[in-house]
Parts: C-alpha cells; sequence; structure tokens
C-alpha cells in the first residue's frame, strides 16, 4: 500500500472510531436550583439536626439542589446533591414517578445540621412534626424540575476519577475511632472539536465535578439559627471559582460519627476556629476543596459507559422506641409493617394496637456500573468499619452482641473496581452501626457509665447486617447476565403442587427446560419452599426465584436474570400477589379467585392501583401474567355458545355456595378492567383468524371429571408499547402438555 493511501486510511478509520464515540458514548449534563425556604411568622422553618424548637431565625447562604445527568446513549442515570438533612424515600419515590425519561435517579442529601426539616423529628417539640408540607412538596417539584433541565444539557464529554486522603479533616466522637478519610471526585471534560474519547480524559476544559466527601455539615452547631448549607456551601463555592464548572456536592459514609475536627482549622491570624462560626465552616469547606484538587490532580481517564444498574428493596425492623413513638404521634409519616421476619418482604400495614408486634420500613439499595467505575447508594448514615473493615480486634467484651459476626464491608463486596458511595440515598435511615459494635445495655463498653450516642438514631441492631448483605446481592445483579435481543416468558398452573399425580413433576421439568424460557411465572404451588423452587428454577437453568408464600395457593416466578423489588401483597388478593422486577420488566404473578366474579373484579381493581403507585418508566414495562380465573369479553361467542357453562357453573354455585355466576350470568369486568385501562391481552391478538380456540382448561387429566367447556383462565396482558414488541404469544397445547397438569401453559417471546 502506498504511504499517501495508507494516510487516508489511518485517518478515515479514527474519524469513524470519533464518530462512533460521539454516537455512543458518554454525555452529561448539570444543572442547580434553589431549594431555600421562605421565612415568615406564619410559616416557621424549623431548623434539623440537633434537639426540637430551633426555629430559624435568617438565611445566611442558600440550601440548593444540584443535579449531574448521564448518559450512554441507552440509559440515563441521574445523581442529585442536595442540602438537606435526609430526603425520605416516599419522596424519592414520588420524584422518580416524576422523571419517567431517567433509568436510574439517586438523590443524596448532604446530612446538613443547620437547613430545614424534612423528616418531621425536630419540630416545636417532640410530639409535633416539624415539616412544612407545603415546602416539602416545593422541594420535590422543584428537584424534578432540575432534573429534566440537567437533561437538556446533555453534550459528549469525557471523564476522569481520582481520589485523595486525609483522615485529619475528620473527627470521630465514638469509640472505637475509625475513619474513611478518602475523598472522590468525578470529574467530567468536555471533548473537544475533533472528538476525544473517554479513554483519552478529554481535554483541560472542565465541564463539571461531583464531589464525595465523608462528613456531617454541623460545622455551625446546635446553636445556630440561620440557614445555612454548612460546609459544603464554602466546599462548592471554592471550586466552582477555581473550574468555572458546575459542582455536585454528595455525602458518603458519615456515621461514627464523622465531623469537623478541633484543632484543626485556624484563621490567617493563626487562631484555631471552632464549632459554631461561619469562619470556621468556610475554612473547613475551603480545606476539603484543596482536598479536592488534589484528587482532581491525581485523576485518571475512566470509560464510564456502558451503563447498568441494580436497585432492592429491603425491609428493615424498627426497635427504637423513640422511632415507634414518632410514629405513633404522627411526627414520623411514612409506611410501616408488621415486621415478617424477611428483610424481602413486609407484613401487614402496622397499626396502633399492634403494641407488642416489631415494626419495619421499607427502605432501598442502589448499585449503578458505569463502565468502568460503581456507584453504591447506601439509604442512611453508614459506620465507616462497613466501609473498609477498620473493625476493633477484639471487640469490647461488654458490647451487647460482641460474638456477632462481622459484615461483609463495602470494599469486600467492591474489591476490584474503583467506586464512589453516596450515602443518605434516596432515603434517610439513620445510623448503620456493626452489630458488634452496639452497645445499649449495661454494663456499657470502654468502662462508660452511660451509652455512647448512636443506637438512639438507629433502627435496630439488625440494620447493619441485613442492609450489607442484601448490598452484596444487589451487587451480584451487575455481574448477571443481562437481557438479549428477545424475551422469553413461560406461565403456568401446575395443579396443587403436583400434589394431584404427582408422577407427572419429572415430564414437567424436562419440558420446562426444552422450552428454554428466560422467565417462568409459576401458580398453584402448593407445599412448596422457597428451596424447592429454587430447586425446580435449577432445573431449568435459573438461578434466581421467589415464592409468594409457603402455605395454602403459593405464586412464583423464576428467572435468568436477578430479581429484585420483591413485593408479596397478600392483603386484598385471595391468593395473594407477587410483584417482582427481572430482566428489566416489572411482572406480576396473578392468580385471582377461582370462583367469585366480584373479587376477581376487587382483585382486578386492587392490582391496577398498585400498578399506578410505581414510575412512569416501570408502568411502560409491567407483564401481568398467570391464571385470573375470569373471562374476556372478546370471547363471548364462544363461551356462551350452547349456554353449557352458565349451567356447569349454576351447578358449582349452588352445590359449593360458591359465586361464580352474577345472577345466572357469566360476568367479563374481571378482564375488562385491563382492556379499559389500556392492556392488551396478548394471546387473542397473535391467535390467527381461524385458529383453534386457545382454552387453557381443563387438559385431558381431568377428562373424567365434570368440569364444564374448554374455556381460559390464564392470560398475558402488556401495555401497548410492550404489546408491539411480541413476537409470538401462544397456548401450547399439545400431547404431552395435556399431561403436565389441568391447565395448559402459555408461552411469550418478545424483542427486547
Amino acid at each position: 500500500m502506498k504511504p499517501h493511501v495508507l494516510r487516508f486510511a489511518l485517518v478515515f478509520a479514527a474519524f469513524l472510531l470519533s464518530s462512533h464515540s460521539r454516537a455512543a458514548g458518554l454525555q452529561v449534563g448539570f444543572a442547580e436550583v434553589d431549594i431555600t425556604p421562605t421565612l415568615a411568622q406564619d410559616r416557621p422553618v424549623w431548623l434539623a439536626g440537633y434537639g426540637q424548637g430551633r426555629r430559624a431565625t435568617a438565611v445566611h447562604d442558600p440550601i440548593m439542589a444540584r443535579c449531574a445527568v448521564l448518559s450512554d446513549g441507552t440509559k440515563t442515570f441521574a445523581f442529585v446533591g442536595a442540602d438537606l438533612v435526609g430526603l425520605q424515600l416516599p419522596e424519592a419515590d414520588a420524584i422518580r414517578k416524576e422523571l419517567p425519561e431517567i433509568d436510574h435517579l439517586i438523590i443524596g442529601s448532604s446530612h446538613n445540621h443547620e437547613g430545614p426539616d424534612v423528616i418531621g423529628i425536630w419540630g416545636r417539640t417532640p410530639t409535633q412534626r416539624g415539616v412544612d408540607e407545603k415546602y416539602l412538596a416545593e422541594i420535590m417539584v422543584k428537584i424534578a424540575a432540575c432534573v429534566r433541565e440537567a437533561r437538556t444539557k446533555l453534550a459528549p464529554a469525557a471523564a476522569s476519577f481520582g481520589t485523595a486522603e486525609d483522615e485529619s479533616l475528620l473527627g470521630d466522637s465514638r469509640l472505637p475511632k475509625a475513619y474513611d478519610g478518602i475523598l472522590r471526585v468525578l470529574k467530567f471534560s468536555d471533548l473537544d472539536p475533533d472528538g476525544v474519547t473517554e479513554a483519552d480524559g478529554g481535554n483541560k476544559n472542565p465541564a463539571g465535578l461531583i464531589v464525595q466527601w465523608n462528613c456531617h455539615p454541623e460545622a455551625m452547631g446546635s446553636r445556630n439559627t440561620e440557614l445555612t448549607a454548612d460546609f459544603p456551601a464554602a466546599t462548592v463555592a471554592a471550586l466552582k471559582k477555581k473550574y468555572a464548572c458546575p459542582v455536585v456536592y454528595l455525602t458518603g459514609a458519615v456515621g461514627g460519627l464523622m465531623a469537623p475536627p478541633d484543632g484543626r482549622i485556624h484563621n490567617a491570624a493563626g487562631k484555631e476556629l471552632k464549632e459554631g462560626d461561619f469562619e470556621y465552616a468556610r475554612l473547613y469547606g475551603e480545606a476539603v476543596a484543596a482536598l479536592a484538587d488534589q484528587a482532581i490532580a491525581a485523576a485518571k481517564p475512566l470509560a464510564l459507559t456502558p451503563f447498568k444498574s441494580s436497585r432492592r428493596d429491603v425491609y428493615l425492623p424498627v426497635r427504637n422506641p423513640y422511632y415507634r413513638a414518632a410514629f405513633t404521634a404522627g411526627v414520623l409519616q411514612r409506611n410501616s409493617y408488621v415486621d415478617s421476619g424477611d428483610p424481602a418482604r413486609h407484613g401487614k400495614p402496622f397499626k396502633i394496637t399492634d403494641t407488642f408486634k416489631t415494626m419495619s420500613i421499607r427502605t432501598e439499595l442502589n448499585a449503578l456500573r458505569l463502565g468502568g467505575l460503581d456507584v453504591i447508594g447506601i439509604p442512611g448514615e453508614l459506620y465507616p468499619e462497613l466501609v473498609y473493615g477498620k473493625f476493633q480486634e477484639p471487640p469490647d467484651p461488654a458490647a451487647d452482641f460482641p460474638q456477632a459476626p462481622l459484615e461483609k464491608t463495602v470494599a469486600d463486596i467492591f474489591p476490584d473496581r474503583p467506586w464512589m458511595l453516596i450515602g443518605l440515598a434516596n432515603d434517610e435511615i439513620g445510623y448503620i452501626i456493626p452489630k458488634r459494635q452496639w452497645d445499649n445495655k449495661k454494663p456499657y463498653a470502654y468502662g462508660r457509665d452511660k451509652s455512647q450516642y448512636g443506637e438512639m438514631n438507629s433502627c435496630s441492631p439488625e440494620v447493619a447486617p441485613i442492609l450489607m448483605a442484601a448490598l452484596e446481592e444487589t451487587a451480584k445483579a451487575l455481574d448477571e447476565d443481562q437481557p438479549g435481543a428477545t424475551l422469553r416468558l413461560l406461565s403456568h398452573n401446575v395443579w396443587y403442587g403436583f400434589g394431584k399425580q404427582p408422577k407427572r413433576k419429572a415430564a414437567w421439568l424436562k419440558w420446562v427446560a426444552a422450552q428454554q424460557p428466560d422467565i417462568v411465572a409459576l401458580q398453584e404451588l402448593n407445599g412448596y419452599t422457597a428451596e424447592q423452587l429454587d430447586k425446580d428454577a435449577a432445573a431449568w437453568g435459573h438461578p434466581h426465584s421467589a415464592l409468594l408464600k409457603e402455605d395454602g395457593f403459593p405464586t412464583g416466578l423464576s428467572s435468568r436474570f436477578p430479581i429484585t423489588d420483591v413485593a408479596r401483597i397478600l392483603d386484598g388478593f385471595h391468593h395473594g400477589l407477587l410483584r417482582c422486577q427481572t430482566g428489566g420488566l416489572t411482572v406480576y404473578v396473578i392468580h385471582f379467585h377461582p370462583s367469585d366474579w366480584s373479587a376477581r373484579i376487587r382483585e382486578a381493581r386492587l392490582l391496577l392501583e398498585d400498578v399506578a403507585k410505581l414510575p412512569p418508566a416501570e408502568q411502560k414495562k409491567v407483564v401481568f401474567i398467570g391464571d385470573f380465573n375470569g373471562f374476556s369479553p372478546d370471547e363471548r361467542a364462544h363461551l356462551e355458545e350452547g349456554g353449557e357453562l352458565a349451567r356447569f357453573f349454576t351447578m358449582l354455585d349452588k352445590r359449593n355456595g360458591s359465586n361464580n355466576l352474577n345472577e345466572g350470568k357469566l360476568d367479563y369486568r374481571g378482564i375488562q378492567a385491563f382492556l379499559g385501562a389500556g392492556y392488551d391481552d396478548v394471546v387473542h391478538r397473535q391467535r390467527q383468524a381461524g385458529s383453534p380456540y386457545p382454552g387453557t382448561f381443563p387438559t385431558e387429566l381431568r377428562r373424567e371429571e365434570e368440569m364444564g367447556r374448554d374455556r381460559r383462565l390464564d392470560y398475558v396482558f402488556l401495555p401497548a408499547g410492550l404489546a408491539a414488541k411480541v413476537i409470538s404469544a401462544e397456548v401450547v397445547r399439545d400431547e404431552v402438555t395435556a399431561q403436565l397438569s389441568d391447565h395448559y401453559p402459555i408461552v411469550l417471546e418478545l424483542r427486547n
């Protein structure tokens, strides 16, 4: 090849690579919004973080929310840093619902002790809620708008990641002393006009910074009455001034009482400054900014695409008597449940009369993979020991649980990749204390005559073990296979958990495996345990499963992909309702009432109400699949032909006292509820004109019994956008499936 031809080929190849990077590479956008509450005589603003009755008298500097939106061309993530004591999960859920265009949202509160109460426990008195509900609603609207604005500013960028360490910038007022003294920073650089790949780090013009540090914003102390963002205001101001770019500040592990230290900050005259002084807050914030300078200087280029994410709901027991009293008084307002003993599920709603039962609340864990960087979202104040494993050895024998197993740490769970930790992520559940350090009963550790501060602001000693175990599972999901070009779903009512004619199970396991499903929804798993479902799922190659319950008529789900956000809803549903996220879908496994038309209408209504509470992005990817025990108005002609089915149900209702018929007629409203809500009956949609009726019940196994005419009880309903991706959906009726259960299975395939 001639030299000039070779040069042209290389230049052309570089152009193609550059064009691809621009089309499919990282994009970032920033925005910020002032969320300072208005001070008025008739609308007191109660300052959070210390005792009650601390009313704001002035505004020293604004309370802000700052946002970075990142996109890899396929998924869009948003990170919000708010100068608040701790925005709660219900508010994060509400904001998420307003942002269907965002695939994953994390709102990290700084845990500001000089800002407005957004939780409730810092009102005029301990029994008076300190939240201005109108202001809280304004915050949610403003944060959602800030995210949207940042998204409109998305532009190609390159990223670099750096760290710097200085434990002398942290004080710890609790024994044993442990610190996470590492500041972490993401620097984004505009791509130059020729296009620079992420691996090259971009040019020197910063597009923005995300800074994460591990310290309580409480430099101003408990006597201050002026609204302020505390030291992060000075940190952000110094970095914005130096780099002329937006800055998002996020808090990391601040449990163990990480706070600005004594003896570290001096003014220009050399005088030591202390808590409660705005100059102290400013100089400490500038010292944190100087540490960020070091991290920025040390930053190395890092590819942040492609994106993956995992989120897991967790139910935490609340044994703290102060928290329980606050719930009873209405000071704390969020859904609470009777503890089920299983962190993956909740019990019935907690009532005031449940005095002797353990309360639980829902929170969440987040793990995001941005190319070569993992981002971890923890819903409270994590003790530094749980970051790097700086546990005291041996433990103090006077602690309440000195022999408790050590929790896995963040460093254990994310051992091989750089990571950034966001504390108070989408929630603030209080201190997350290693169980070995829990010290609430005499004799107290370290020879003290009273307990150290910490336990009174933690839900229970089980919080750390539960959350760290759940974080490990959340992280595993990032390493699992992701859905491919198509998804194959299978649904089957297996008839009394194979209690009837059990010899058929071996053939059923073989048949399911042969279908090579990605997701399997099952009904009538009578007698099953979670372990048994795990075993069956493994037989067809699924490493993940979830069982609704272990009594009655359970439903279950298995998947090739991680199963998260498992909700086991028992109230209002005859057999219960299982809702899970897997393979990018939110799957409802259905088994409605078998013999009461009015109950099925009620169950359909409750289910649709549950869907309405999901974030809009999830609502577009819901799957209703299973045994609806109902009749479609689209099949009225078949079902009413000759009156055979009505006569059969008349006999059943007289014999059993059941309620199959509505004034002697079939009732179609249970299924009509889904059709009327805009969901597609995909089996009906895919049925070819003139093809045999796709009945799912009964099969040949019940041929000796009087069961009425062939009818369809099993359905798959999808929202219109998802239904448009269906490749095939059919009731599988053949000689094999006729002998597997009293229902025929449904197999569905759709483009991902």
